[in-house]
């Protein structure tokens, strides 16, 4: 759900836009938890040499570039 709120065209995602997209309370928990699954997507992207997920402090979050997503199940 992170990635299709961030690929659905809009610039800048706001952040109060993504807790409520993936059911996070819009308080200081649930700011943590957002915070905690892009660390983690991070982390596992390690892997390549550009990852274009781009942070606007105090705002939200977008990519640097256009994002393809694949259905997978």
């Amino acid at each position: 759900m992170f990635f299709s709120c961030l690929a659905a065209g809009a610039d800048v995602v706001k952040r109060a836009d993504l807790l409520e997209v993936l059911g996070y309370e819009q308080n200081e928990y649930g700011h943590k938890r957002l915070e905690t699954l892009v660390y983690r997507i991070r982390r596992k992207a390690r892997t390549v040499e550009f990852f274009p997920l781009i942070t606007h402090h105090g705002y939200g979050y977008s990519f640097s570039m256009d994002l393809i997503l694949r259905k997978t199940c």
